[in-house]
């Protein structure tokens, strides 16, 4: 009795399948590093300028930002961090609200930039 085996090598589909998918995996084998330097949490406040006029009128502090940027490690779970989520919840506070929730964010290479939005009762 003749046992016959296959080849793999044989016929032309075979072959270009092998080299494809040997040029996939050799291409999926180069993963990018994590950064490593974090960025630090950034608030962008702005301070309205001081004039002769505006020194007898007190005008209130302005609220913390309600936009933060974290570094995110490079990682496939994205989502603010915890310090992040309580400083948007304490931004909202000061502002008379409840809860704070994410409207948007943006991500730039390793780093995270989240809009932040208020409700609740005011």
């Amino acid at each position: 009795m003749l046992i016959m085996t296959p080849c793999i090598l044989k016929t032309g589909t075979n072959t270009v399948m092998l080299v494809v998918l040997s040029l996939l995996l050799a291409a999926c084998h180069h993963v990018a590093q994590p950064q490593a330097t974090s960025t630090p949490l950034k608030k962008t406040v702005s301070q309205p300028a001081a004039t002769a006029g505006n020194d007898a009128d007190i005008m209130p502090a302005q609220p913390p930002s309600l936009e933060f940027e974290w570094d995110t490690g490079y990682s496939n779970f994205i989502a603010p961090p915890a310090d992040i989520r309580k400083a948007a919840m304490e931004s909202c506070k000061a502002r008379g609200y409840d809860l704070s929730y994410m409207i948007s964010m943006a991500l730039n290479e390793g780093v995270a930039r989240g809009l932040f939005g208020c409700r609740g009762p005011n």
